[in-house]
């Protein structure tokens, strides 16, 4: 893909910001008869300026039906502007703000269409480093586009840590840190994208990876396939060594367990099990707060059988998440 670049003959007409970050803004804007996401360095710094023409450098070398593109690089007198189409569906960050976890299958078949960009991506020489959901937008039809190449560097560069490290600390894989990073950094993006996708918080805050994300994520969303938690906890695993091969590997396993969560329900007992351990914050907000392990009968009442506790537990957990299938 070669990027059109020229001197600004119809400057963009700027509609509203629609997004913001510390180097640059990106606005809806109408240009050419059609609506588009115009991105423009924050201020005019060298170094904005640089990033931004840097940016669209990178995003020419990909052409993927999943990996949203730049159309034009204009030069005006306020500086470079990128041309990008507009994804009406808006981020996968809005989205699940909005809405709150996705259904497991939905999930997964967004993430193996993430990791299909990122093989991509990985195929043209670049490291994304800034995998998140707010750099997931989505088409009209909900199909996720990988955005926002603005701290993306060469595989070479990132394997010499001749760029600064740069990416959301939510997200970033630890060694990026130092500015070190592989494709496999992108998998851990990858990973913790999926997991807010699947329980709507955040994978981890000081220690990711390994059991502890696994055993998380069984509470949170409890029942799903051992092959899928395994997954997720594999690619945020600490160790980039200890991440799968590739995006392709990624895609592949998640593919695979499209079909098996089609008809997924939450496992009631282990959503009761974790209900009674109240030890995760999610179940406790699904359930309530524990009752106490003895009950004193009004007069003219009985206790609650133990059956009917359950039965009004499990209840509670099912009956939303039957009527988000239906708004989704």
């Amino acid at each position: 893909m070669v990027v059109d670049q020229r001197e600004d003959d119809e400057h963009p007409d700027l509609l509203e910001p629609i997004g913001a970050g510390g180097r640059a803004t990106v606005w809806r804007a109408w240009h050419r008869g059609r609506v588009v996401a115009v991105k423009r360095p924050a201020d005019g710094s060298p170094e904005a300026v640089e990033r931004l023409e840097r940016e669209a450098r990178l995003a020419a070398r990909i052409a993927h039906p999943r990996v949203l593109p730049v159309s034009a690089q204009l030069r005006t007198p306020d500086g470079p502007l990128l041309v990008q189409p507009y994804a009406i569906g808006g981020s996968l960050a809005d989205r699940l703000a909005r809405h709150g976890a996705l259904a497991p299958c939905e999930a997964v078949q967004l993430a193996a269409q993430v990791a299909e960009a990122l093989t991509a991506v990985h195929a043209a020489g670049i490291v994304h480093r800034d995998v998140k959901p707010a750099n997931v937008l989505l088409d009209g039809a909900g199909g996720p586009l990988l955005a926002d190449f603005g701290a993306a560097v060469t595989a070479r560069e990132a394997a010499a840590g001749t760029r600064p490290a740069e990416g959301s600390p939510a997200y970033a894989a630890p060694e990026t840190l130092t500015g070190h990073a592989s494709p496999r950094a992108d998998l851990f993006g990858l990973g913790a994208t999926l997991y807010e996708a699947l329980t709507g918080s955040l994978a981890a805050t000081g220690d990711p990876g390994g059991a502890g994300i696994e055993t998380r994520l069984r509470r949170s969303v409890p029942g799903l396939p051992p092959a899928l938690t395994g997954l997720v906890a594999s690619c945020l695993a600490a160790d980039p060594e200890g991440r799968p091969d590739s995006a392709a590997v990624v895609r592949a396993r998640l593919l695979e367990l499209v079909e098996p969560l089609r008809n997924w329900q939450p496992d009631a007992d282990a959503a009761l099990a974790a209900w009674a351990a109240q030890d995760d914050p999610r179940v406790t907000r699904t359930f309530g707060p524990r009752p106490p392990r003895s009950v004193t009968p009004t007069p003219g009442s009985s206790a609650p059988s133990p059956l009917a506790v359950a039965v009004a537990a499990i209840a509670t957990f099912v009956a939303p998440i039957a009527v988000a299938g239906l708004l989704t």
